[in-house]
């Protein structure tokens, strides 16, 4: 295609996303596309489309580097680096694994990086799993596989 003639418009700084790159999570984009026809090589008459206008938010990305540890027999830790994207807050589910039994679900702060979670079974292996919320929207889970310790009482 020549960009001359099928020009795309991108109003914004040179830092800023462009048409096919890839865009960080929950930003809001806004789309007008119209169609052009006529002009041609003898330059004639140029007819547009009304425009159609659409607004998009984009999913936001994962948190980073998450990592879990037991701390005793009945309690493991978790942290993470915040993630490459605008959020508002972290959704947590904890679930066992042998039943997948729900243990725990929170919604977390944004300014959170670790969360301890308290009360757990004896050496039992849980699963852990993170996303990150903004907007109505959340990111894909990051998960992690903890055991606690054995009680030695």
């Amino acid at each position: 295609m020549d960009s001359q003639r099928f020009p795309v418009n991108h109003s914004g700084s040179a830092n800023q996303p462009r048409p096919g790159w890839d865009v960080p999570g929950t930003d809001s984009y806004n789309f007008t596309i119209r169609t052009v026809s006529g002009g041609g090589a003898k330059g004639g008459p140029i007819a547009n489309s009304q425009p159609i206008q659409r607004s998009l938010r984009t999913n936001p990305s994962r948190l980073r580097n998450m990592h879990c540890f037991p701390q005793s027999s009945s309690s493991i830790s978790c942290s993470w680096s915040f993630p490459d994207s605008h959020w508002d807050s972290y959704t947590v589910e904890v679930r066992q694994q042998d039943s997948w039994e729900l243990v725990y679900a929170l919604r977390l702060a944004r300014d959170r990086t670790s969360l301890s979670l308290e009360n757990l079974q004896p050496y039992k292996r849980y699963n852990v799993a993170v996303r990150v919320a903004s907007a109505g929207l959340s990111s894909p889970a990051v998960e992690e596989n903890v055991a606690t310790m054995i009680d030695r009482e």
